[in-house]
């Protein structure tokens, strides 16, 4: 047989199996996952679904991330109240594909943690700087500096309402987010974390516990002024 054609059949068997081995590493690990979320659910009292396209039509609404790539969907939720609101946790997973002649396929895995705040409120996004969160680019608003010089070095802050954005972050709330490094969306009514690489699944009653915090530390008159609006 020609050397060369054994050489193709050689390299077309090596990827096959590899091929092979990386799909039945992504069945077990989503399988562990799945079985993992499940039980943490029963912990947190939470009842889990394995998808729910009505809930990611709901999130796509919202814009970025939930309107990019295609093939969107939500796998592994768990749904109930925490700390007194409403609240949803699952996995979104999304398609990009690159350009160019080496075009391929993308696969993002994102971790979803979300509280009703009770309110209705002007948007407002606080990510942590130099993370990816950096690159969500089509979120509207003006990107707002607070007084703590820390603080603006640490997150970019945006928001349609600058006063509504500084009424929030005030010291207490800066304090606590510079200690614990976690970013949000505060949008429609609903405070989102997204996070790349995924949260353990262990790590989604602390992450909602930060969300409901955030929420605590707006100011009452805050609250009545929005009330007001509303």
């Amino acid at each position: 047989m020609d050397v060369v054609v054994t050489a193709w059949i050689v390299m077309a068997i090596v990827v096959i199996v590899t091929v092979g081995i990386a799909l039945r590493l992504a069945f077990s690990a989503n399988k562990k996952r799945r079985e993992a979320m499940v039980k943490q659910g029963a912990r947190m009292g939470f009842a889990y679904a394995p998808g729910d396209p009505a809930l990611m039509a709901r999130f796509e609404a919202l814009g970025d991330p939930f309107d990019r790539g295609y093939g969107r969907r939500a796998e592994n939720i768990l749904t109930g109240t925490s700390h007194g609101r409403p609240a949803v946790s699952f996995d979104y997973i999304h398609l990009t594909r690159s350009s160019g002649a080496n075009s391929r396929t993308h696969t993002h895995r994102l971790s979803v943690v979300c509280l009703h705040s009770g309110f209705r409120a002007p948007s407002l996004t606080v990510l942590p700087e130099g993370t990816w969160n950096r690159a969500m680019g089509k979120l509207r608003g003006d990107d707002v500096q607070l007084e703590s010089e820390e603080f603006n070095r640490a997150y970019r802050v945006i928001s349609e309402n600058r006063r509504f954005a500084t009424d929030v972050l005030h010291p207490r709330t800066m304090q606590f987010l510079l200690a614990h490094g976690d970013g949000f969306r505060l949008v429609d009514g609903q405070m989102i974390r997204v996070s790349r690489p995924r949260i353990g699944v262990l790590a989604i009653p602390g992450a909602m516990a930060n969300l409901a915090a955030i929420l605590d530390h707006v100011p009452e008159h805050v609250r009545r002024s929005l009330e007001r609006m509303n």
